[in-house]
């Protein structure tokens, strides 16, 4: 097995020590496909690092280093990069002097421990841990399961179980990607708003009907995009870039670099976030299509009015259109 393998596997593995139930040698073998003789050699890897690692029962975890738990860190999060934190860190990777196969290999690393689904387990918050294992297990194995949801609808006020087909987890592994076979229809359901989640032996069931959605730049998920073209200036590029990395990839200059004018264009699901941020710096972004988005943040800034004078707002919204 090659060096880089080795290295995920144990990055892995230690992120999933750290999740306080503790795992069998056997188990470990198992999930990593890997031998048993191997596992205790990566566990005796973890140790001579200078990490603590305890077995009690036959299973083994990472123990807590008290400066570590008083700084509010574990080894989950130190092992994962969201995709934004990704692409900021393959930016830096890029502007270092080193040979281009140097610096594609530390990005290959990179993603491979930002793709890993092992290390979604590791991050979750506590409460959500074991919802995520069932979860995770569900997913791989394409089994159905049975999660409990808060409703307000007067007819059913009150806690709900439903049958889902969960099909993959969405951005920074807060929210889930699934099919309500109920309903017919895809969604993307916050963990936050699951009650409890229960697996079953029953497998999916609508396949041809599954479909996982999209993650746009401005962090809006759905099952549908809308093109949006606007014109930046300096100010509102840097900042945009600053708050969304993942938008600097669909950025481009204009022709007309005295004045350092540049022009973003890319797909969104939703308006709420790229709307908010627009309507934060009026003078400084002009909104080229769709009507829609203009609209949108029209209604954003007048909802504003009792902050705003007439005369502002009136320029303001010239502004969106004719910058």
């Amino acid at each position: 097995m090659s060096t880089q393998s080795t290295l995920q596997r144990t990055l892995e593995m230690m992120a999933m020590l750290s999740d306080g139930e503790g795992h069998t040698i056997k188990d470990l073998a198992e999930y990593f496909e890997v031998s048993q003789r191997t596992i205790q050699r990566t566990l005796f890897t973890i140790r001579w690092a200078g990490y603590g690692v305890e077995r009690e029962n036959g299973r083994y975890k990472l123990t807590r280093d008290p400066r570590v738990e008083r700084e509010g860190l574990n080894i989950g999060d130190l092992l994962y990069f969201s995709k934004e934190e990704a692409h900021i860190l393959s930016e830096a990777i890029n502007s270092i002097e080193a040979t281009t196969s140097v610096k594609e290999a530390l990005k290959s690393k990179l993603y491979t421990l930002y793709k890993s689904d092992r290390v979604a387990y590791s991050i979750t918050r506590d409460e959500d841990k074991e919802s995520v294992k069932i979860l995770l297990d569900a997913i791989k194995n394409k089994k159905q399961v049975i999660i409990s949801e808060l409703t307000f609808i007067s007819a059913n006020r009150g806690v709900n179980d439903v049958i889902i087909e969960p099909l993959g987890f969405a951005f920074n592994f807060r929210r889930i990607w699934a099919y309500y076979p109920a309903h017919q229809r895809n969604v993307v359901i916050s963990l936050s708003a699951i009650l409890g989640v229960k697996a079953t032996n029953k497998p999916f069931r609508h396949t041809d009907q599954h479909q996982i959605g999209y993650t746009d730049p401005f962090r809006g998920y759905g099952f549908e995009k809308v093109m949006i073209r606007l014109t930046l200036n300096r100010r509102s590029y840097g900042l945009m870039i600053d708050e969304f990395p993942l938008t600097k990839d669909h950025i481009k200059p204009t022709d007309d670099p005295p004045n350092r004018v540049f022009e973003l264009k890319t797909e969104v699901c939703r308006f709420n976030e790229v709307g908010r941020f627009i309507a934060g710096l009026p003078y400084d972004i002009q909104i080229n299509e769709p009507q829609e988005l203009i609209l949108y943040v029209k209604d954003l800034l007048k909802s504003g009015l009792n902050s705003l004078d007439e005369d502002n707002l009136d320029y303001m919204l010239h502004t969106l259109e004719c910058s």
